[in-house]
């Protein structure tokens, strides 16, 4: 039987066979291809949200490394015009001690080796002194503080440690930065991101990003 139409709604008359089936509601099968489809949109769309966060802490990260290695070069830089002296007074006040090698150590100028050069040394401390004096806006920590309970690494934009990050000897440490806020750890394992200093060859590499 052909379905008839009215005038005014344009759709099937009432009572006709046509209108009983536009009646009905979603048949069993179209209910689970919606649930399946939602399933599928969940388990691509979901984690594409999650990735803007990782992808924004990884862009921070990678903009503090180039703030970080730039600000180590033009330090260097200013070491050898100066003369190559063991320490320097920074524009803002602060005293920086080099290594023999003319990167940033410490602001404290110790341990130092056999010639009265500063080093690392295995000391948190210095690792976050060369972080604060070479950068701004980002807040560090000492891991030695958060260990103790002193601070909590989540309220901290990294936190720093110093150690034979490859095996180096002690004269050789470097300074380890972990991307503490979010993650609120300060050891470089994933899913944390972090950034190596090495002040003998004066590299700075990434981790995890």
């Amino acid at each position: 039987m052909a379905c008839g139409f009215t005038r005014q709604t344009d759709g099937p008359l009432p009572g006709t066979p046509c209108a009983k089936r536009r009646q009905h509601g979603f048949t069993l099968l179209e209910l689970v291809l919606a649930i399946v489809l939602l399933g599928i949109l969940s388990s691509t769309a979901l984690p594409k949200l999650f990735d803007f966060g990782n992808d924004a802490r990884k862009a921070v990260a990678g903009n503090t490394l180039s703030s970080f290695q730039t600000s180590a070069l033009m330090l260097r830089t200013k070491w050898l015009l100066a003369g190559q002296p063991k320490s320097l007074t920074l524009g803002d006040g602060t005293l920086l001690y080099f290594n023999a090698q003319g990167w940033p150590v410490s602001k404290t100028g110790s341990p130092k080796d056999a010639n009265g050069w500063a080093l690392v040394g295995g000391n948190n401390g210095s690792c976050v002194a060369v972080f604060s004096a070479l950068l701004t806006g980002a807040s560090v920590i000492d891991k030695t503080a958060v260990d103790t309970r002193v601070a909590t690494a989540t309220d901290y934009d990294w936190c720093a440690r110093a150690g034979s990050i490859g095996g180096e000897p002690s004269n050789q440490e470097q300074c380890n930065f972990v991307q503490s806020k979010g993650f609120g750890s300060c050891y470089p394992s994933s899913p944390s991101l972090w950034i190596n200093y090495n002040p003998v060859t004066g590299t700075v590499t990434r981790g995890n990003f």
